[in-house]
């Protein structure tokens, strides 16, 4: 069993869980364990909770937090979205004209 914690990204309060098997949790469980235990408050009509992974990409629904690169000890960061809203993607930044590295050529 692992211990991890949990960062709400848009407050950034922290939550502990201890005694968690992150082999078997997956990350939409472990999300509604924190709602229905009263961890975390529900999230507001129209939006809806999400992990971040290890290199900040969103977690899909059916994997678990081993799958996901995260060991006991870890922190990991809890967004909330509004239905229908992106999350930022930062391989496919549209304004960047150099995809994974951040910088702009400056040729037009």
């Amino acid at each position: 069993m692992s211990k991890i914690t949990i960062r709400i990204a848009q407050d950034g309060t922290t939550v502990p869980v201890e005694e968690i098997d992150l082999g078997q949790v997956t990350n939409t469980q472990l999300i509604q364990e924190l709602v229905s235990s009263g961890q975390i408050q529900a999230p507001a009509n129209g939006h809806e909770y999400r992990f971040a992974g290890k290199n900040n990409e969103i977690l899909t629904e059916n994997t678990t937090l081993k799958e996901a690169g995260f060991k006991d000890g870890d922190t990991i960061t809890l967004l909330d979205k509004g239905l229908g809203a992106d999350y930022y993607d930062s391989e496919n930044d549209p304004a960047d004209n150099d995809p994974g590295t951040g910088a702009s050529s400056g040729e037009e």
